[in-house]
């Protein structure tokens, strides 16, 4: 299991209420623990990519995808 953590994609996820950060080792565990779809950070992450704009998920969170 540690080497596929190590191989996993990160997710940043910064909390604009609290101002925590978070990170996790997956998309799939940042999905579960956000009440969301894979799909859902997928869209986000590309979105930001795209545009270049910073936007909310759920009007709450900022999402930053860390591909090693």
């Amino acid at each position: 299991l540690s080497i596929n953590a190590e191989k996993g994609i990160k997710v940043e996820v910064v909390d604009n209420e609290t101002n925590v950060t978070t990170t996790f080792d997956s998309i799939r565990k940042a999905a579960i623990a956000l009440g969301c779809s894979k799909n859902a950070i997928h869209y986000y992450e590309k979105q930001r990519l795209k545009t270049r704009e910073i936007k909310l998920l759920k009007g709450r969170y900022i999402i930053n995808v860390i591909r090693s």
